[in-house]
Formats: structure tokens, C-alpha cells, sequence
């Protein structure tokens, strides 16, 4: 068996099909997976896995073509060499397309894994002249009161 994501060939593909399906794995934050040389069990577990992930997968002939949102893949990826052992190589492939999307940002000695943890940031203008809030909020204080309030 092989896996590889495909989400990125579908993007320079001219074909009516290749371009809307790269157009919804776009609008659903999918990620295109084509497994191949797959035997008839394998097929039938792999789809079977992918659908429990909220998978869409279509299977044809010894191909399976899988969209699968980044929660899906990573648990695809944590639980692979549990439901299919033996098969390191594929592991790897997996941990390989995960990573690739992975998105970071440093900031000073911080790292922080946007993809795996989400981060809630907000940015407070105290400023005097404060164009959102007239000025009435002036000090840190101010703003973290009224806020406790809502």
C-alpha cells in the first residue's frame, strides 16, 4: 500500500473534477489522501477507518481517494500503526504529510502550534485617542473591568 496527499497536484491540475475537487478541499479545510496498490482488505479497513474520521472516500479499482479534515489526519496518523501494523513506512509517509502542515509562530522564546492548540489573542487600544472606544478606556484596568462585566 501506498499514501500520499494529492491536495497539491489537484491545484495545477486543468481538468473540470481535479479543479473542483481541490476547490472543496479548500472550502471544507480538507486534505486530499490517494492510497494505491491497496488489496480488496485493505481497501475495505481504510475506508472503513476514513469514515469514522468524517472522511468522504471514494474507492476505485485498488485506489482509495480520501477527503480528510486535519483533525482526521492526525488521528489517522496516532492510531496507524495500531490499526495497520507492520508497515513503518507508511508511518513515516503519514507523520511526513502531517507535519507539513503544521503551522507555528514564535514569538521571542515561544512556540506556539496553532494547528494542534487553538489561541484566542486579542488586541486593546488604551490610547487617549482610541478610535473604536472614544477614549473612554484609558487604562488596562478600565478595559478589564468592563469586560468582566459582559
Amino acid at each position: 500500500m501506498k499514501i500520499q496527499d494529492t491536495t497539491h497536484q489537484l491545484s495545477q491540475a486543468s481538468d473540470f473534477a481535479s479543479t473542483a475537487l481541490f476547490q472543496l478541499a479548500q472550502d471544507q479545510e480538507r486534505i486530499v489522501l490517494t492510497a494505491s496498490e491497496l488489496t480488496e482488505g485493505q481497501q475495505t479497513a481504510l475506508s472503513q477507518r476514513l469514515r469514522q474520521l468524517d472522511g468522504i472516500v471514494q474507492s476505485a479499482g485498488q485506489q482509495l481517494t480520501a477527503l480528510v479534515t486535519l483533525p482526521g489526519l492526525r488521528l489517522l496518523t496516532e492510531h496507524w500503526s495500531t490499526w495497520f501494523p507492520n508497515d513503518p513506512q507508511l508511518q513515516a509517509t503519514l507523520d511526513a504529510i502531517l507535519a507539513s502542515y503544521t503551522l507555528d509562530w514564535q514569538a521571542g522564546a515561544h512556540t506556539f502550534h496553532l494547528r494542534d492548540q487553538p489561541m484566542v489573542y486579542g488586541i486593546m487600544n488604551i490610547t487617549p485617542d482610541s478610535f473604536y472606544d472614544g477614549g473612554r478606556y484609558q487604562t488596562m484596568d478600565a478595559v478589564l473591568a468592563t469586560w468582566k462585566t459582559c
